[in-house]
């Protein structure tokens, strides 16, 4: 009985694992955020993000919702949408048009190609800064690191 317990508890243990949870390092996390945007994953990319960028994210959705229509549709149309596109954007459709649309004055489409040059951790906080100078903040939240653009 023990055995078939231990065998059980191994299968589940490999299992857990090796399932892909998150980026364990910034470095990965970097990575992983160039591929979402390179590949245009809005998916992939909403995931990469830390939990206070995803609340900003909902914020400002809430907020465009209270405007009148007057600035929704001055809104809209510096994003090249119609009022009725602009607000029909889930969450992760709204990160991918305010993070990497051309159209965006925070668009981090310039991150295409790019290597990272230098790499500073300070405990569950990490900045990189790629060849090209463009630095990111990253944060751990639980066992994985996810890029924080909570401030832009």
């Amino acid at each position: 009985m023990r055995a078939i317990g231990f065998i059980i508890l191994s299968i589940v243990l490999v299992a857990w694992g090796c399932s892909p949870g998150g980026p364990v390092t910034p470095k990965e996390s970097f990575n992983e955020l160039l591929d979402s945007i390179e590949s245009r994953d809005y998916r992939s990319f909403y995931s990469s993000l830390s939990s206070e960028t995803k609340k900003k994210i909902k914020t400002y959705i809430s907020s465009l919702k209270s405007l009148n229509d007057r600035q929704k549709k001055s809104v809209s149309a510096s994003y090249g949408l119609s009022v009725n596109e602009l607000l029909a954007l889930n969450s992760s459709e709204m990160a991918a048009l305010i993070f990497i649309s051309d159209r965006s004055n925070s668009s981090l489409v310039d991150l295409y190609g790019a290597k990272i040059r230098a790499l500073k951790i300070y405990n569950k906080y990490a900045e990189i800064e790629t060849h090209r100078g463009v630095k990111l903040s990253f944060v751990k939240e639980g066992p994985y690191w996810k890029v924080d653009l909570s401030d832009l």
